[in-house]
């Protein structure tokens, strides 16, 4: 992870924890899109698989029922054969989750989906700017195995409709250290 993304991601986590999150959790992973085809003008825009880094934050309503934030940042979000060596593309994610949780003692299986943003920037060629993306998932929570300190598993699935009339879909498996209140 370079200085950028460490410095992001934990002034996220320094907001969450000042927010009073019930979990926080660092997380690191991979991402893997799809790829896009440009008709217009002649050209695949093609999406490497890359790292993603984050932060999530939840509090639950109910035992069963929570919703979470989710920040994340990638640091080559796409790669495009139009210039040679223009992968300078980075991008944000953004989203709010609804979380249904089958708790079992330390032990949480969870579902999560939600609505969120994603944001690329950088000096390279960018088929968007800021797109509205879906996303669907879940995962095991492993609460408090040591004091406050657990783990999380993810795997995610974005849908960005709307790209060159077509929609992008990635796939995100992600794990990570999580902090837990209860």
């Amino acid at each position: 992870m370079n200085r950028i993304s460490a410095a992001i991601v934990g002034c996220i986590a320094l907001f969450a924890l000042q927010a009073n999150a019930q979990e926080l959790t660092v997380y690191a992973g991979y991402l893997n899109p799809g790829s896009l085809n440009l008709q217009t003008i002649r050209e695949d825009l093609d999406f490497r698989g890359t790292s993603i880094f984050g932060v999530r934050f939840g509090v639950d309503f109910a035992r069963v029922i929570g919703i979470e934030q989710d920040f994340a940042f990638s640091s080559r979000l796409f790669e495009s054969t139009l210039i040679p060596g223009d992968d300078d593309v980075r991008g944000f994610l953004y989203s709010s989750n609804l979380v249904v949780n089958l708790p079992l003692d330390r032990f949480v299986p969870y579902a999560t989906a939600g609505v969120g943003l994603m944001k690329p920037f950088g000096s390279g060629f960018k088929p968007f700017d800021v797109k509205f993306a879906g996303n669907y998932g879940g995962g095991i929570k492993f609460k408090r195995l040591i004091g406050p300190l657990g783990l999380r598993f993810d795997v995610r699935g974005y849908s960005i409709p709307g790209i060159a009339s077509q929609t992008l879909n990635l796939v995100e498996v992600s794990g990570g250290i999580m902090f837990s209140s209860r």
